[in-house]
């Protein structure tokens, strides 16, 4: 008795927490590595930035992200990653010096509200050369080519977008959390009661 009940509240608990608390699988884009190359490295004053469209977007945030290389460790510099959207920056940040996992995608991400596409940009900030970081690039340029590049060279992006705001990811995520700890409770409770009942028999 006590399993049967058991079951069935995990039955039930196990599909309302990934309903509510995984409700958006993220639409995403993988540039393919074709002819993987790293970029110069990204010391101080230089920039590489790519126009992203949008015209799929259905709203909320738009996240991207992009490989950098460390050269097995030794460039420790930080780099600033950023988002443009109609000329305005909608998010920036610092990947701090010396945090940076070797080829590891660093990702950044924002709501562009209506605007038809955005701006992705990689700044250098590190002054000496050999400390400095590359981004990896491909010849997929299927998303279109980096502005300051050849004109046949891509970032390796991926980039991916939630149809529904971070508010209310928030809610569901918190929702699912509630009902998956209700329903543990719920069972040991009622194991309990059942194990007090089959004792008192």
């Amino acid at each position: 008795m006590v399993s049967r009940l058991f079951c069935i509240a995990t039955a039930v608990a196990i599909p309302a927490w990934i309903f509510f608390a995984l409700p958006v699988i993220p639409e995403l884009v993988n540039l393919r590595s074709v002819e993987r190359q790293p970029s110069s490295r990204l010391v101080q004053g230089m920039k590489i930035s790519q126009v992203i469209g949008l015209k799929d977007h259905t709203g909320g945030r738009v996240c991207v992200a992009v490989p950098i290389g460390t050269y097995r460790g030794q460039a420790t510099g930080s780099v600033a990653l950023s988002l443009l959207a109609d000329g305005k920056v909608i998010a920036e940040t610092v990947i701090p010096p010396g945090t940076m996992i070797d080829n590891a995608y660093n990702e950044i991400c924002a709501d562009p509200g209506r605007s038809e596409s955005v701006v992705f940009a990689i700044s250098g900030i590190e002054k000496d050369k050999s400390k400095a970081p590359s981004v990896w690039l491909t010849k997929d340029t299927s998303l279109g080519a980096s502005l300051e590049l050849d004109g046949q060279t891509s970032m390796q992006l991926r980039i991916w977008s939630y149809a529904q705001p971070p508010s209310v990811l928030y809610f569901k995520s918190r929702l699912g959390a509630f009902l998956l700890a209700f329903a543990c409770i719920s069972s040991a409770f009622v194991a309990g009661i059942a194990v007090m009942q089959g004792t008192r028999r």
